[in-house]
């Protein structure tokens, strides 16, 4: 990480003052906070003290490329062709429905780039069992939907299997979201609050509601729903004085409900709640 240029500028002065031959420029023992001070001051900044700030503002410039190309160098080392399971996130967003595959030196790229052909939105990767789990969906206004079994995963598959490291098992997963049940006893400021949930000052709108379905639409994706955190948005809902979480439970599929204890990563890589168990029917309300 760069040095702030007051630090390198104090390092230098530092180094002055232990140099037996400079003893007659004064001040004797000098800092960036007192040279900015002189320099706000009528009286005169000696020369040579100007010329040490130039010189630490050089190297101050200096390592701040240093900086700035070492993070180029990270970036590009993270999407390098290395198969990394970055790699194959990166990869997979690029894939162009309808778009042939061309092989550039054993590499496999599309003569046409075409950023509308890009369907899928949303990638992620987990290794688990000696495989690699890839879960994949694109994006319909603004939702999160799987790719088309008949028209898109094939495809998509064939791109993968064209573009995966010899000897990798990958697993192509693209499912409608998981389903969530939660149950909450909510205490509520009755000031606030109607006994069904709604703001007094506007009927239409359910706090709790609304704070339970936004924390579970902007988790990344694939990424694990915490039940405390979850229970914290709700806290910070308008008119709720107390959220007791009693009961969670998630499934895919035709699995059935299973308990979530801390937390829950989902299958599909995205989750809603379930709508034959509607946050309507399983949030109790308390007056407090």
């Amino acid at each position: 990480m760069a040095r702030a240029l007051v630090d390198i500028y104090d390092a230098l002065a530092l180094e002055k003052s232990g140099q037996q031959q400079l003893a007659g420029l004064a001040p004797a023992i000098d800092s960036a906070q007192q040279l900015l001070g002189d320099l706000d001051s009528p009286s005169k900044a000696a020369r040579w003290r100007l010329m040490l700030w130039v010189v630490a503002t050089a190297i101050w410039v200096h390592e701040r490329l240093w900086e700035v190309f070492r993070a180029e160098v990270d970036v590009i080392v993270a999407n390098a062709h290395a198969g990394t399971p970055k790699w194959y996130v990166a990869m997979a967003k690029k894939f162009q429905i309808g778009y042939a595959l061309t092989e550039v030196e054993g590499i496999f790229t599309y003569p046409v780039d075409d950023p509308g052909a890009r369907i899928v939105k949303r990638a992620a990767i987990v290794e688990a069992s000696g495989m690699c789990v890839l879960k994949v969906a694109k994006e319909e206004n603004g939702v999160i939907v799987p790719l088309d079994a008949v028209t898109e995963l094939p495809p998509f598959t064939a791109y993968i299997d064209a573009i995966r490291f010899a000897g990798t098992i990958i697993n192509i997963v693209t499912d409608v979201p998981d389903k969530l049940r939660v149950q909450y006893d909510v205490y509520y400021d009755p000031l606030v609050l109607l006994p069904n949930g709604a703001l007094i000052a506007d009927p239409g709108t359910f706090p709790v509601r609304e704070a339970i379905t936004t924390f579970i639409s902007s988790l990344p994706f694939d990424g694990r729903l915490v039940l405390t955190a979850m229970t914290d948005a709700v806290q910070q809902a308008a008119g709720v004085v107390n959220p007791v979480l009693t009961d969670a439970k998630a499934w895919w599929g035709i699995l059935p409900p299973a308990p979530i204890h801390v937390s829950y990563r989902s299958h599909a890589g995205h989750m809603a709640i379930d709508p034959l168990s509607p946050l309507s029917a399983t949030i109790n309300y308390i007056a407090a």
